[in-house]
């Protein structure tokens, strides 16, 4: 008796994993988001800003990044701080990490279902030829419609 050799239940990539319930983004282990596999009807493998209105963040990370600015500065030419300066300061930071999130670029999976789209963005450490050993057997396993658009990026 000769036992066929089994598929995995799960392929992972890169804070990425495909099953039968859909694709996972996961962070530190704990799952991020799913996209039901059901609903999927394309998947794009690209490189670029991860973030979902890439516009939008930037904008908003300028503003608020000047505002921190601007209140570091008063700080600076007047020698006066106050406890409300704490938190001016923090909205700067929060401001300057939008912005870095959407300038840092990275190879991502944009997924298309029938009312919307998902990134699912691989860490930045995983390299482009396991991506794609990974888009590969997920395209065969769970038969999805797969294109690669612009993915030499690094």
């Amino acid at each position: 008796m000769q036992l066929e050799p089994k598929e995995p239940e799960f392929f992972e990539c890169g804070d990425v994993l495909a099953s039968d319930r859909g694709i996972i983004e996961t962070e530190m282990e704990k799952q991020m988001q799913i996209v039901p596999r059901e609903s999927i009807k394309h998947i794009a493998l690209r490189y670029g800003s991860p973030s979902h209105r890439p516009t939008l963040e930037f904008i908003v990370g300028l503003a608020l990044t000047g505002v921190g600015v601007y209140d570091l500065g008063r700080i600076t030419t007047t020698g006066k701080f106050s406890r409300w300066d704490i938190g001016i300061l923090t909205i700067g930071l929060i401001g300057a990490s939008l912005i870095y999130s959407v300038a840092r670029k990275c190879h991502y999976l944009y997924i298309t279902t029938a009312s919307t789209h998902f990134k699912v963005r691989f860490s930045p450490d995983t390299s482009l030829s396991e991506i794609k050993v990974f888009c590969a057997k997920v395209e065969r396993r769970w038969e999805y419609e797969m294109s690669y658009e612009n993915v030499s990026g690094r």
